[in-house]
């Protein structure tokens, strides 16, 4: 199986501007997420360096300071052989995307539940500019 930093990685599970693996921690003998940064390979110079450190890491830095039941854990940020990651907790379930898609749209109770859990953690939202709407 291929592997990234010390993670095993099992199968991709999302892709958009990044991808995410299911992965294997073998120390510690645990599931995980790993993001892997996915860098075009025409982005150089600077604007390379800026998605890097100024978007990448500065997020993983962000979120990783954050201590919250809506927020996931993050257990590494690193680099291996100019691959860039994120290792963080690993959450069972869909995704709002994947559960919209499945079901159809969401009650209204289901909405507000949805809302008032990202209300509860809006640190990262605001530390990062965004919240990451699928993983």
């Amino acid at each position: 199986m291929p592997t990234l930093g010390q993670y095993t990685l099992v199968r991709e599970i999302a892709r958009s501007n990044d991808i995410v693996w299911e992965g294997i921690d073998p120390r510690m003998n645990r599931r995980v997420a790993v993001k892997e940064l996915n860098l075009p390979p025409t982005l150089i110079g600077q604007p390379r360096r800026d998605r890097i450190e100024r978007f990448f890491f500065a997020r993983a830095r962000a979120a990783g300071a954050m201590n919250h039941s809506n927020i996931v854990t993050i257990h590494e940020v690193g680099e291996d052989k100019g691959r860039y990651f994120i290792a963080m907790e690993y959450l069972e379930g869909h995704t709002l995307r994947e559960r919209l898609q499945l079901a159809g749209s969401l009650s209204v109770r289901e909405a507000v539940f949805i809302a008032s859990a990202l209300c509860e953690a809006p640190g990262v939202c605001s530390l990062t500019g965004r919240c990451s709407p699928g993983y």
